[in-house]
């Protein structure tokens, strides 16, 4: 006699077939709870009228509310590509097994699912999703992050698991959506988890040194007027913005006639570039007791004899050659 207390589901090969059978009778939305909840969420969170207490945890947030909507609108019209009976690798030898890959014909994105059914298991989950992402974009060369999106299928999301695919989608602007396995008496059902990862650390404003700026002078050649200096002037602040995205930092560039030129200053036009400092937010940190209880040793490290003082943004973007902004 069968043992009632048995799960149905007691494999990932059987969620993986389920999961399966859903797609193909293109009936996934009827099984997945909170989708509302995430447009509801997301519209409130990018209101005008929202003023989030801590930066980090509206940033994060976001971008995972952001990356859920994204995902799950994709979650229709899917043709299944390959599953993990065969290596989607074109290499001999190479082993990646996805559990399901499918395209979403009407965007032509690639929709990959990784499906976790055990505790232990579900730690390798963003290893694996990343390898398959991308042996996909080694077939896709120069696709972009919206064209490959990701789905974990687990019944538990551990810490490590929220950090990991947090920073996936916050930092990396992956497209990862997160779906908790819930079995019961009746069908199962697929549950919106947003990954919560972000320590409150009073970011209420910036502190004096919470600004490091760089100031690049120079006279323009005499053949060129006032619309040619606009133009090189904005290309050059547009391209240290631009690589300063690439890099995920935070800041900004802009251009500026000095008006003091020529009594007190030695050339007419300036390019002011500034980034925000990261430690400068553990100092007022402390000082406002949110530190106070923290046993972590980044903190100590960071507030340790004074050493605040001495760290600062990195921001090597600002120059061509890779020198620092002092050399300018």
């Amino acid at each position: 006699m069968a043992d009632v207390n048995t799960p149905k589901f007691d494999t990932e090969q059987k969620v993986q077939d389920w999961l399966e059978a859903v797609i193909e009778q293109d009936a996934l939305s009827d099984f997945i709870i909170g989708a509302d909840q995430v447009s509801e969420s997301l519209e409130g969170h990018e209101s005008p009228e929202f003023k989030p207490s801590f930066p980090i945890d509206y940033i994060t947030r976001l971008g995972n509310l952001r990356a859920a909507q994204h995902v799950l609108g994709e979650l229709h019209t899917l043709e299944l590509v390959s599953k993990n009976s065969r290596s989607i690798s074109r290499e001999k030898g190479e082993r990646l097994f996805v559990d399901l890959l499918y395209c979403a014909r009407e965007t032509s994105r690639f929709v990959l699912f990784e499906i976790k059914n055990q505790d232990g298991s579900a730690r390798e989950a963003v290893t694996e999703i990343m390898a398959y992402e991308h042996e996909t974009l080694n077939h896709t060369p120069f696709s972009s992050a919206n064209d490959v999106m990701m789905v974990i299928v687990s019944r538990n999301f551990s810490t490590l698991l929220d950090h990991a695919i947090t920073g996936l989608n916050s930092w990396s602007r992956r497209r990862v959506l997160c779906l908790r396995f819930e079995e019961s008496e009746a069908d199962p059902r697929l549950v919106v988890h947003i990954p919560t990862a972000w320590s409150a650390i009073g970011q209420k404003g910036l502190a004096v040194d919470g600004i490091v700026t760089a100031t690049l002078s120079f006279t323009p050649s005499p053949d060129l007027d006032e619309d040619d200096i606009h133009a090189v002037c904005s290309t050059a602040a547009g391209l240290m913005v631009r690589e300063a995205e690439r890099s995920g930092g935070s800041g900004f560039a802009m251009v500026a006639y000095n008006h003091l030129y020529p009594g007190m200053a030695v050339s007419p036009y300036l390019i002011l570039a500034g980034v925000v400092n990261p430690f400068s937010f553990m100092k007022r940190a402390q000082s406002e007791g949110f530190l106070e209880n923290s046993r972590s040793p980044i903190s100590d490290y960071i507030l340790e004899n004074g050493r605040t003082g001495d760290l600062s943004a990195c921001w090597s973007w600002l120059s061509n050659d890779g020198a620092p902004p002092s050399s300018i």
